[in-house]
């Protein structure tokens, strides 16, 4: 069920939030019980993770997708509006079904009004190679109030550099 563009899981309980249709699956588990190499989250409850994805893909709950959604859309807008700085430990993993729901119901609300917010501004990104070979401009909306530093870290191994322009 659909509400205001957010699915409703209203009424799920702990065992669909943490059940495991196989064996091996990523999860919600209490710390010492991860079954993975990097499990993420503070606190005693952390989602199973690895610095590279293992092949094959494990199956994942829906409370593993949960945390999963909340690190990746809540970590985005922590990253461009808080301080930047991102740890595996930066949100506490909640384990039970109404914890989890209630902090993705969060963050999902959080995120799409700090999104729409964001709207009300354009700044120019310049990337440009060494040596200005493929120098483009590209306009992205940016955060009115932002006072973050110029982006100058290259990323996947590119030596590309990108700044952060005057709102247009």
């Amino acid at each position: 069920m659909r509400s205001g563009g957010f699915v409703s899981l209203r009424g799920l309980d702990d065992d669909e939030y943490l059940w495991e249709p196989v064996g091996g699956c990523w999860n919600v588990r209490r710390r010492g019980q991860a079954t993975s190499s990097r499990p993420y989250g503070g606190g005693p409850w952390v989602f199973d993770n690895a610095d590279e994805e293992p092949s094959p893909a494990p199956v994942t709950t829906i409370g593993w997708r949960l945390m999963h959604l909340v690190d990746v859309i809540g970590g985005y807008h922590v990253f461009l509006w808080g301080d930047g700085h991102l740890t595996d430990d930066w949100f506490e993993v909640p384990g039970s079904a109404a914890a989890g729901v209630a902090l993705w119901d969060h963050t999902a609300r959080h995120s799409s009004r700090r999104s729409a917010a964001r709207t009300t501004a354009r700044s120019t990104v310049r990337c440009a190679s060494p040596g200005g070979r493929r120098n483009r401009r590209v306009g992205v909306s940016s955060p009115t109030s932002s006072s973050r530093p110029p982006i100058t870290e290259p990323r996947s191994g590119s030596s590309a550099t990108c700044t952060r322009g005057a709102p247009a």
